[in-house]
């Protein structure tokens, strides 16, 4: 998502360093190629092996939902798997936690940056725009390994949803989730069916059990994003427990 072009570089800034391996132009520097590949394919493992996510498109709203078994081992100090970046936006991920932190860290700066720019609450596209950028700059300067986290972003503004994707399952048995997920879902599904959905995805990726599980759900709509109370969740469990 980086716009930044290294084509207007001289070439007398152009070095090679034989200690590190790696090939540097104009403070930007990147791996060797097989050691690219094999850092993304770490990157895309710990995503595909992360925490389920599910991000549904209702007909007044977005659901966002994510489960893990992380919990005894957190004790009191549980992170949240779905986080409210703004009063009109939330998130959810898969993968590492640490680097989820970093990304939340950031959309927060961004959207609240924006905000007191232009007196007004950030967009959807303006923010992945923002994030995505400060994914790929920050593994550049150090040679940093990519983020192995990939966050489901959805908000309002002005009574118009954005996701990009109707609907969309990633993490641990994604392509199970979304094969149940496109035979059960419709445009038309009101928020209340929306997340009884998200839940039964979830229950798919976890072997069609939840004991044991700590579901989040997040819902947002009228331009307002809520983290749902663990009550409310755990009605929505008990049916498909």
């Amino acid at each position: 998502m980086c716009d930044r072009s290294l084509n207007h570089i001289p070439k007398s800034e152009e070095r090679v360093s034989r200690t590190t391996n790696r090939v540097s132009s104009g403070g930007f520097t990147s791996p060797p190629p097989l050691e690219a590949v094999s850092q993304l394919k770490r990157a895309f493992e710990a995503v595909a092996n992360g925490n389920p996510s599910v991000g549904l498109k209702a007909s007044h709203g977005v659901v966002l939902a994510t489960g893990n078994r992380l919990g005894a081992l957190y004790g009191a100090h549980i992170p949240h798997f779905v986080t409210a970046i703004d009063k009109h936006i939330g998130a959810a991920f898969s993968g590492l936690c640490p680097d989820y932190r970093l990304l939340v860290k950031r959309a927060n700066q961004t959207a609240s940056d924006y905000r007191y720019a232009h007196k007004e609450p950030i967009r959807v596209p303006q923010l992945v725009n923002g994030v995505g950028t400060f994914m790929l700059e920050y593994i550049q300067p150090g040679g940093t390994r990519p983020f192995g986290a990939s966050m489901l972003i959805c908000g309002s503004h002005q009574k118009d949803y954005y996701i990009p994707l109707q609907a969309v399952a990633q993490g641990v048995n994604a392509k199970e989730c979304n094969i149940f997920r496109a035979d059960q879902y419709k445009a038309d599904l009101r928020i209340e069916e929306s997340a009884t959905l998200a839940v039964r995805c979830l229950k798919k990726a976890f072997g069609n059990a939840l004991t044991g599980v700590i579901v989040e759900v997040g819902i947002c709509m009228a331009s307002r994003f809520q983290v749902q109370k663990p009550t409310t969740v755990a009605e929505l469990m008990a049916k498909w427990a």
